[in-house]
């Protein structure tokens, strides 16, 4: 009834989706579901960020490869980049994550978390050389346990490395 209402007072058609998509989680329904329908319908970006963002709550990481690469190819932006370096990561997509970042080097070296989701791809593939050499162009961060985790396992010794090469 007090959708009816607002729709009497002139709702913009993006008013409408938005309280149509709450109507239909308050009754139930998958909110991913309602947007992924809502983004096929309109094709906005708008109704794209929605569904990117439901999908990242929700952690449906392969839905998120998806759609979330659609996002980026849009925007292009350092912030999609990141959350689909992440969600295919979390899909242990590591081949396609090994060649996003080589395709979009100029957006990797924007973040340490993507860095580090490509090294430990690269170590997932089997390309420990790489994945070291990557790792060692990452500054020193004996906090971040992911860091040191992928250290461990490439038996890298920021110290030791420095005296060989000295």
């Amino acid at each position: 009834e007090c959708l009816q209402v607002l729709l009497n007072e002139e709702l913009s058609d993006d008013e409408e989706r938005y309280l149509r998509s709450i109507i239909a989680e308050a009754e139930g329904t998958d909110p991913v579901d309602t947007w992924m329908i809502q983004f096929k319908q309109t094709d906005s970006l708008s109704d794209l960020l929605i569904l990117v963002q439901k999908l990242q709550s929700k952690e449906d990481w392969d839905n998120l490869c998806v759609y979330g690469e659609i996002l980026f190819v849009r925007t292009r932006s350092a912030d999609a980049a990141e959350q689909l370096v992440k969600a295919l990561s979390n899909a242990q997509m590591t081949e396609k994550l090994v060649k996003f970042c080589k395709e979009n080097s100029e957006i990797l070296f924007q973040s340490k978390s993507m860095r580090l989701y490509y090294c430990w791809s690269l170590y997932h593939e089997g390309a420990l050389l790489e994945a070291r050499s990557e790792i060692l162009k990452i500054s020193d961060d004996r906090k971040d346990l992911n860091y040191r985790a992928l250290q461990v396992n490439l038996g890298i010794d920021r110290k030791s490395t420095r005296l060989n090469s000295s």
